[in-house]
């Protein structure tokens, strides 16, 4: 997230946990923002610590050759923004879970082994997504969940199930904390462009 760190901030990010994303030359022009959104979305929700974007010299997706930024530019620009506005957040929290819907992955584990110390009630139905899991280091009683569209090409729309009525979802735009809308916890309709994620807390009542 920083373009200049320091050797401090690399050695520290390379502990933990410095994500390379691919900005180049692997996906066309059209379809590169999913995949870069996918790439840096989903090391969010793995705990991710750090983002630095990798683009060969000689394939101009950033720069044209005399050096002036073009559309790929731009889009990396656009995601660095909501990139910042998540990095509030989450930075002071601490990951503690990555799960999969569905778990069709070696080693990856379904939603519902999503836990943290109580009866787990967290389930999805719909597209493929991944959920990284996440709590305040003052045990503030909220939960945090990253929800990532696993298609960096194609949309997505699952019915989130948060087993609780008490949900907000993080806007990045504005950095506010807001009821979703249609709010139904219970069956939460969501839709996620592609490669793209959604931030939500929420507090159960046991």
């Amino acid at each position: 997230m920083n373009a200049n760190p320091t050797w401090l901030q690399i050695i520290q990010a390379f502990f933990a946990g410095w994500a390379f994303t691919l900005a180049g030359p692997a996906y066309s022009q059209a379809r590169a923002l999913g995949g870069m959104t996918f790439q840096t979305l989903c090391g969010l929700a793995y705990g991710a610590r750090a983002m630095q974007y990798f683009s060969y010299s000689l394939n101009h997706y950033m720069l044209d050759p005399d050096g002036t930024p073009n559309e790929g530019w731009f889009r990396a620009q656009r995601l660095n923004r909501k990139l910042r506005a998540l990095a509030q957040v989450l930075m002071p929290l601490r990951s503690i879970g990555v799960y999969h819907h569905p778990a069709d992955f070696f080693y990856t584990r379904p939603l519902d082994q999503y836990t943290l110390g109580h009866p787990n009630d967290l389930f999805a139905r719909g597209d493929p997504v991944v959920a990284g899991q996440f709590v305040d280091a003052h045990l503030n009683g909220y939960e945090y969940v990253l929800i990532v569209n696993r298609n960096p090409l194609a949309p997505a729309a699952i019915a989130f199930h948060f087993g609780c009525e008490s949900v907000e979802e993080y806007r990045h735009a504005d950095g506010k904390w807001m009821a979703p809308f249609p709010n139904r916890p219970r069956a939460q309709p969501l839709t996620f462009e592609p490669g793209d994620g959604r931030l939500f807390r929420f507090k159960r009542h046991l």
